[in-house]
């Protein structure tokens, strides 16, 4: 099979669902990003959190511009990114002192788990072994 060949290949479902959920990731943090900068006050844990936000944003976007071109990489950088937000998210509602079990399923944390699931099925790494 030839390059050419090999890049023709359709991207599966999984892939594109992964895609879709990160691409709504990026625009949701968008939005909290926008809602927490114009609340935000003056305050180490608020420029924390912002940062922490930011570069969320721009990790995922850019992961997101850069899943049609396929490469073991992106998909391997992509689970990464998506396990650290999962993971970061987990930390701070453990950190909330009101948490109950049904704070744990929201959209922070099942989107991540989502695409990390999805990245990781077969078709998956099939697709994304062709793109180098």
């Amino acid at each position: 099979m030839s390059a050419s060949t090999a890049k023709a290949e359709p991207m599966p479902s999984p892939v594109r669902v992964a895609r879709f959920v990160m691409m709504a990731q990026v625009l949701l943090n968008c939005v909290g990003l926008a809602f927490f900068a114009v609340a935000m006050v003056a305050s180490l844990w608020t420029a924390v959190f912002l940062a922490y936000f930011a570069a969320a944003v721009v990790l995922l976007g850019w992961l997101v511009s850069r899943t049609r071109s396929g490469g073991s990489r992106v998909r391997w950088a992509a689970v990464g990114a998506e396990a650290i937000v999962c993971a970061v998210e987990l930390v701070l509602r453990a950190l909330d002192p009101g948490l109950t079990a049904g704070d744990l399923v929201s959209v922070n944390v099942a989107g991540p788990v989502l695409v990390v699931g999805l990245l990781l099925t077969p078709a998956a790494g099939r697709w994304f072994a062709r793109g180098g």
